[in-house]
């Protein structure tokens, strides 16, 4: 469990680091994580599922869902330091 929570926060960084309050485009942060677009679509719905990011399929874009991130416990008052 705590590399799940490594990797989603590995994932959230890297929204945050484009926009932590708007829509980014999944390519976009699959490329600035250097990972396969294939691999971060599987992490993101898994995210998804759990209401930390919210998915538009078209076009591919994601959003941080900060409200349950911060029920999950993640500190997002970070993001704005990103």
């Amino acid at each position: 469990m705590k590399d799940t929570m490594a990797i989603f926060r590995r994932i959230i960084g890297y929204i945050a680091r484009i926009s932590y309050i708007e829509w980014v485009k999944v390519e976009d942060v699959a490329q600035d994580m250097e990972v396969d677009i294939a691999d971060l679509r599987l992490w993101l719905r898994l995210m998804e599922s759990l209401g930390l990011v919210a998915l538009m399929r078209e076009p591919e874009m994601v959003v941080l869902r900060l409200m349950w991130l911060d029920f999950y416990g993640f500190d997002t008052s970070k993001l704005k330091d990103l």
